[in-house]
């Protein structure tokens, strides 16, 4: 792996992985290292990798994000001209900007695109949803892009106590008890109607250009850098208008399926990897309470969901 020029000189925790970056990336909260948890150093170079690697996947989406593997990692690509290269221990990850440099926008195909899968390669599990956490615990807000994930989990963290842990990419371990989840990429991202709604309790917000109307926020409150004990699963149902709340437990045969529906993956095409996702999911739909959430679309019904949400899971005990 040829040798980058830019070191990498601030420290910031994602998923309970240490993250060394030569720029400081929005959302990955800065701190100080200890002993004990793993680290992948991020570092910068002036020139796209020359690679003859194998196309593993291709996601497609906003980005078209694709991945290729090489002799000692992959590579990953995207439609802005970034690419990313991760060496097999997950230990460094080069990053080539693209001829246009560095922007927002790669910043966030790094911490909402490459980040979540790299620390697959470490042990975490990741899912694509939000999360939230008291102290209590916390939960993990699934569902379809537009079903209020982000809304929902940025009117938690106005209840006392409440912090977001992940906006978009939520990291799962397992500990000695059961399970846990440890904050990643914690700013809020609203679409515009959301935004007007929040906007006396945001600082400042942010135009995401790769998705048209989204905006990126500001969140005063760091989230805690510790795992916390997951609590239970919400699945976010947008299908169907209603007018008062409702919260039905899934079987844990229907339970698993909504997790792996929603799972993210670092190779969709590694079977040993797919059954170690599997056996974990299948332990988190077996243990915890996986509910599927319907409430009506109207932002002043929110603190009353959230009141629900907190008593059944008792974030706030």
């Amino acid at each position: 792996m040829t040798s980058p020029a830019t070191p990498p000189s601030k420290v910031g925790r994602f998923g309970g992985v240490y993250i060394a970056c030569g720029r400081e990336l929005r959302g990955v909260p800065q701190c100080h290292p200890e002993g004990g948890a793993p680290k992948l150093d991020v570092r910068f170079r002036k020139a796209p990798v020359r690679h003859e690697g194998v196309l593993v996947y291709s996601w497609g989406g906003r980005y078209g994000l694709t991945l290729f593997r090489l002799p000692a990692g992959w590579v990953f690509r995207c439609r802005l001209g970034a690419e990313f290269q991760l060496d097999r221990a997950a230990s460094r990850l080069i990053c080539y900007p693209g001829p246009a440099g560095w922007s927002p926008e790669v910043a966030d195909v790094l911490v909402r695109r490459i980040l979540p899968r790299a620390v697959q390669l470490l042990g975490r599990f990741v899912l694509h949803g939000a999360a939230v956490a008291g102290p209590g615990g916390a939960i993990v807000l699934l569902g379809a892009s537009g079903s209020g994930k982000s809304t929902l989990a940025l009117s938690l963290t106005h209840t006392v106590s409440a912090y977001l842990l992940a906006d978009d990419a939520a990291v799962l371990s397992r500990t000695e008890e059961s399970f846990a989840v440890t904050s990643s990429a914690a700013v809020p991202c609203l679409w515009a109607d959301s935004l007007a709604a929040f906007a006396d309790r945001i600082g400042s917000a942010e135009l995401m250009s790769a998705y048209g109307s989204k905006f990126r926020c500001e969140q005063a409150a760091a989230p805690p850098a510790e795992p916390r004990p997951l609590r239970a699963v919400y699945l976010l149902d947008r299908h169907h208008q209603v007018e008062s709340t409702t919260v039905t437990p899934l079987p844990p045969t229907e339970a698993l399926l909504a997790l792996m529906r929603c799972q993210l993956r670092f190779d969709p095409t590694d079977a040993a990897a797919e059954a170690r996702r599997l056996e974990f999911f299948r332990g988190v739909a077996e243990t915890l309470p996986v509910l599927r959430l319907n409430y009506p679309r109207r932002f002043q019904h929110l603190p009353e969901v959230g009141d629900l949400i907190l008593d059944l899971s008792r974030l706030t005990a």
